[in-house]
Order: C-alpha cells, then sequence, then structure tokens
C-alpha cells in the first residue's frame, strides 16, 4: 500500500471547469424539460480546490450560491463532509452559519437553501468522483424560487456550472 504523503494546495480551482462527476446526473422525469431548468444553474457555481490521484482519495469542492438558491434535493454515492465558509444556509428550520457544517451519508437524500446574502460550503468528499441522483419531490418549489430570482443570480453569477 502506497503510503499517503503531504500535500498542500492553493484554495484556488485545480483546474477551472474540471469536473469530478463519475456519470451524469440523474433526474425525476419532466425536470430538465421545465423552461427554467437552466436558469436553476445562475444560482449555483462550484470549483474542484482538491483532488486525490487515486480512487478513495479525498477530494475537495467549494460550492458558491447566490442569495436564495436552493439545492435540489438528492444523493450521492459516497459520503461527504460540508462546511459553511461564507453566509449561511437552510436546512428546513435549522440556520447552519459560517464554520458549521454537517455530514451526509452516501445515498442519503438531502437539500439545502442559501440565505439571503448567499453562501460558500465547502464539500469534502471521501473519493475522487461521484455521482448525483436528484429526487425532488417538491419541484414546483425550486422553479418557482428560481423564477423569483433569477435576475439577481444572472447579475451576480460570472460562470453558472452545475453543482
Amino acid at each position: 500500500m502506497e503510503s499517503r504523503r503531504l500535500r498542500i494546495f492553493s484554495g484556488e480551482e485545480v483546474a477551472p471547469g474540471s469536473s469530478m462527476r463519475r456519470s451524469e446526473t440523474v433526474y425525476p422525469v419532466g425536470y430538465q424539460a421545465e423552461p427554467l431548468y437552466d436558469g436553476l444553474h445562475l444560482g449555483l457555481r462550484s470549483g474542484v480546490l482538491y483532488q486525490g490521484d487515486q480512487p478513495g482519495d479525498f477530494s475537495l469542492l467549494a460550492v458558491d450560491l447566490a442569495p436564495n438558491a436552493i439545492i435540489s434535493r438528492h444523493y450521492h454515492d459516497n459520503d461527504c463532509l460540508y462546511i459553511v465558509s461564507e453566509g449561511e444556509i437552510l436546512m428546513g428550520a435549522r440556520v447552519i452559519k459560517k464554520g458549521g457544517g454537517f455530514f451526509v451519508g452516501a445515498e442519503q437524500p438531502y437539500t439545502y437553501q442559501a440565505g439571503a446574502e448567499g453562501a460558500r460550503v465547502l464539500e469534502v468528499r471521501s473519493d475522487t468522483t461521484y455521482a448525483t441522483t436528484v429526487v425532488e419531490t417538491n419541484v414546483a418549489r425550486v422553479f418557482e424560487n428560481a423564477r423569483a430570482n433569477r435576475a439577481v443570480w444572472g447579475a451576480t453569477a460570472e460562470t453558472s456550472t452545475e453543482p
């Protein structure tokens, strides 16, 4: 077994536009047909800050959320630790502020929403790639939110990528 060594990273994107996706995101039937589907991603921007060399190595992503942006209910195929590094997020009735976070085990569905000032969430993953399955049951909530915030998100998004 190869020993793990000290690795230093800058906090900047490893390769802008790079992805850790193992496969295409799976969406509920009709989700992508919604006229505002492309507008959802105006409120989100993500970047890979660290990615190990081998499967099973750790990785770190930063997800920037525009004010009130919603991450649709979904799950991944590996564990992840989330840390709010800027702003705050809402998970149901709970508010998670800067410095707080949460853990989500593999295949455990979750959703959250950025606060009124937006947020940055760091994702510490237990692998170098992952798959996503969206299981949002209240699709209207997500698209109504996008409709209400689209003008603000479009003005604040330098680039938009699917998280």
